[in-house]
């Protein structure tokens, strides 16, 4: 069998994208990105952050864009992460097969990153300075 430094390299790397939420010390919900981790404090209490009626719609209408692509983002990426174990599990993989779904799954993973970062800048937008705190200080506790 002749396997490449570049098949072993691909091979490790995949192990580590796997394996990194294992190794994570941080808290899960630390790790997760901000679409996930700031909308339940502002939708669950809206009136702590003494939010205005124009605060309250720029919000919900980020959370409803952000949730909706979240969804099929977070679901696709699971269904890539199951093909590319599945494949590279098999005694003999495909090595084509693995670099398609790793480019796929990488695609992916980049789309799901940005819109995290959109909402985030979409929050920031949408609350003043000392609300971002406030959510900031509630979200890493």
């Amino acid at each position: 069998m002749n396997i490449t430094v570049k098949s072993y390299v691909v091979l490790g790397s995949i192990f580590l994208l796997f394996s990194a939420n294992l190794c994570a010390k941080q808290p899960a919900h630390m790790s997760a990105t901000p679409v996930v981790v700031l909308f339940p404090y502002l939708a669950d209490n809206p009136d702590f952050f003494d939010l205005t009626a124009e605060q309250k719609q720029q919000i919900a209408m980020i959370g409803q864009q952000s949730g909706n692509l979240r969804e099929g983002l977070d679901q696709t990426i699971l269904d890539l992460r199951a093909e590319l174990r599945e494949e590279m599990l098999k005694f003999s993989p495909n090595q084509k097969e693995l670099n398609r779904l790793r480019d796929d799954l990488l695609v992916q993973e980049k789309a799901r990153l940005q819109l995290s970062i959109t909402c985030a800048q979409g929050l920031r937008k949408a609350l003043t300075k000392d609300q971002w705190k406030t959510l900031l200080e509630l979200a890493t506790q």
